[in-house]
């Protein structure tokens, strides 16, 4: 049987849709648990941080061998944000979860410690376009991002500190609120001479500062700048590659925070 969860890929300021699957492996043909789809170390290590959270967390160690693949397979797969997905996956396929249905409509993101904590990381906002896009019910995500995840609307977002807590919300065994009904989105008007940010950021792709822009005009489309700005307002600079390394952030971006 093969179990299934939903999470991102960042490429750029755009996120891309990745299937976590799992599966058993034969118990004859040694070796461990293997994770594929073109991951970089950082991901490769996600499974001694699921084992050791998963063991940590109260919860039963996952004792069969499994192969664990992120989809699309030639898609490079980057940073710690796939923890908390893989390790439900990994809860999923050892029966642990039951029938685990908000796994196939939520995205997930999250690094986890190795005692369960549910630690922030980039690209939320991001993927919460993706999500909204998909058309899935919502976001689960480490309690420092769910502001970033909230800036999209018609999305439900839910944080969460513990990876127990995750586990008993799939299982429906605790309910977790969604506070931002009533949030107060970000705006433009956050951000102090707003009215030149575009053609700023169009001048930095065309020398080449800003690598994901490759010299086009790409940047001009408010849609495109939102997660660019979004991304600043949180801490989160997915959209700097390759800035002058004697450059303040300010500078490069004439913006300053209200």
């Amino acid at each position: 049987m093969v179990v299934k969860g939903i999470a991102a890929a960042m490429m750029g300021v755009d996120a891309l849709p990745v299937t976590v699957e799992a599966t058993m492996r034969p118990s004859f043909d040694g070796g461990g648990t293997y994770i594929i789809g073109l991951p970089d170390s950082s991901v490769k290590e996600s499974l001694f941080r699921c084992d050791a959270a998963i063991r940590n967390s109260g919860l039963e160690p996952i004792r069969q061998r499994l192969v664990i693949n992120l989809s699309p397979g030639d898609v490079r797969k980057e940073g710690s944000s796939y923890d908390l997905g893989i390790a439900l996956v990994m809860l999923r396929a050892s029966y642990q979860l039951g029938d685990a249905e908000k796994l196939d409509t939520f995205l997930v993101m999250g690094e986890l410690g190795l005692d369960g904590k549910i630690l922030p990381v980039k690209g939320v906002l991001p993927a919460a376009i993706l999500a909204r896009k998909l058309k899935l019910r919502g976001m689960l995500v480490p309690m420092e991002n769910t502001k970033e995840a909230a800036i999209v609307k018609d999305l439900e977002v839910y944080g969460v500190q513990q990876l127990a807590d995750a586990v008993a919300w799939i299982r429906d065994e605790k309910e977790l609120r969604d506070d931002f009904e009533n949030r107060v989105l970000l705006t433009y008007e956050q951000v102090h001479s707003q009215w030149v940010l575009g053609d700023d950021l169009e001048d930095k792709a065309a020398f080449g500062l800003l690598g994901i822009a490759s010299g086009e005009r790409i940047l001009r489309n408010w849609k495109n700048i939102d997660k660019v700005v979004g991304g600043l307002v949180f801490g989160d600079h997915p959209s700097i590659r390759s800035e002058e390394h004697t450059s303040e952030l300010q500078s490069l971006m004439r913006i300053s925070y209200a």
